[in-house]
């Protein structure tokens, strides 16, 4: 069992990971991959049909592991995402529509954890890469082979995504930030839905 002091240091690494220095705000639909890596969330949420998934999520940065839950609903036009810690509390709830981004984020959650961040993280390993790719910038770009898909620049590799199945939602999926050495594991389930 992780004692407080341990999940507060993960928590820390988590939000180094995820946070961007800026003197400035930024725009609610404005992300990052990478601390180094804009990316700008896509102005329809979702466009497939209906679904909801249920993931279990895992960080690995150095000696430290993180697990977190997510709930991730997903309707023409909108997306909802709650993150849950592994003792059912909400860290991170999340709407998304066509005309807002509306994040409640818990007291208890470092406030450099950006919740845009985590949203695009999910993006681009879960949406149909050609809508996922737009949100790059034009100095990165997407490549995907079978079940890996890569984000690069022309002169390095900076997220590699690998899927163990035909559907993402329905499978484990890996994120390694290779350039930083953080390692996410998702394993996905559809709800209502075996494999």
């Amino acid at each position: 069992m992780m004692n407080i002091g341990k999940t507060l240091n993960i928590m820390l690494v988590l939000s180094g990971f995820l946070s961007v220095v800026s003197c400035a705000p930024l725009p609610s639909r404005t992300a990052h991959i990478d601390r180094d890596l804009p990316y700008a969330l896509p102005k329809k949420p979702w466009t497939g049909p209906g679904l909801t998934a249920i993931q279990q999520v895992e960080l690995l940065y150095e000696e430290a592991v993180f697990h977190l839950q997510a709930v991730v609903d997903l309707q023409p036009g909108s997306v909802k995402i709650v993150l849950l810690n592994f003792a059912g509390n909400r860290a991170i709830d999340i709407l998304w529509t066509e005309d807002k981004l509306d994040i409640a984020q818990a007291k208890w959650v470092p406030e450099t954890v950006r919740a845009q961040d985590i949203l695009a993280q999910i993006v681009v390993a879960f949406w149909p890469a050609p809508i996922a790719e737009k949100g790059l910038p034009s100095t990165a770009k997407m490549k995907q082979h079978k079940s890996v898909r890569k984000i690069m620049t022309e002169t390095e590799t900076l997220v590699v995504i690998s899927y163990d199945g035909d559907n993402p939602w329905n499978s484990t999926t890996q994120i390694d930030h290779v350039k930083r050495g953080v390692y996410l594991k998702i394993k996905s389930s559809l709800a209502g839905v075996s494999e």
